[in-house]
C-alpha cells in the first residue's frame, strides 16, 4: 500500500506543475510583428518652424506649420508683380515633400484645366515663395528624422 502511495505522490509531484518552457523568440520574428503594427501614416512629430516649437500637442504644432506654411505663400503670392490678363478664381494643389534634412522638394503642382496655360508662371510663383520659407525643422518618427509628404491646396485669386 506504501508503494502505491508514494508511486501517486511522485506521479502527481511530477505531472501536477505546467511545463513552462520559455520559447525563444528571434529577432526578425519580433520585427516581423512590429512591422505588422507600425503606422507608417503618422508620425511623432511633424514638421515645424522655430515658431511653432512652443506649442505642446501635436494637433496645434501641425496647424501652426500649415498656417505659417500657407500664410508666406500667400504673402509671397500677393506681393507678386507678374501681370495676368484674365481674372482667376481657382484652388491649386501644391504637393511637396519635406526631407529627413528640413529641405522642401517640390513635387507637383496640380491645377485645373481651364488655367493650364498659366501653370509654368504658377509653378514659378510657389517654388520662388518656398525658397524664402524660414529654417524647417523635419518630422520624427520614434526619434529618427523623417521624409513627409504633403499636399496643401491654396486657392488663386488674381483679383
Amino acid at each position: 500500500m506504501m508503494k502505491y502511495i508514494l508511486f501517486l505522490f511522485i506521479f502527481f509531484f511530477f505531472f501536477s506543475c505546467e511545463l513552462n518552457i520559455n520559447k525563444k523568440i528571434s529577432v526578425d520574428e519580433i520585427l516581423d510583428e512590429e512591422w505588422k503594427t507600425f503606422n507608417w501614416s503618422d508620425v511623432d512629430e511633424y514638421p515645424s518652424f522655430s515658431t511653432c516649437d512652443s506649442l505642446s500637442s501635436l494637433s496645434l504644432k501641425k496647424e501652426c506649420f500649415i498656417f505659417t506654411l500657407s500664410n508666406q505663400i500667400s504673402v509671397d503670392l500677393i506681393s507678386n508683380t507678374k501681370t495676368v490678363n484674365r481674372i482667376i478664381q481657382d484652388t491649386v494643389i501644391l504637393k511637396f515633400t519635406i526631407s529627413k534634412d528640413g529641405e522642401i522638394d517640390f513635387d507637383e503642382l496640380i491645377v485645373d484645366e481651364s488655367i493650364i496655360d498659366l501653370r509654368s508662371l504658377i509653378d514659378l510663383s510657389f517654388k520662388s515663395s518656398i525658397k524664402k520659407l524660414p529654417k524647417i525643422f523635419p518630422a520624427i518618427k520614434r526619434g529618427q528624422q523623417v521624409n513627409v509628404k504633403f499636399s496643401l491646396p491654396i486657392y488663386v485669386s488674381t483679383e
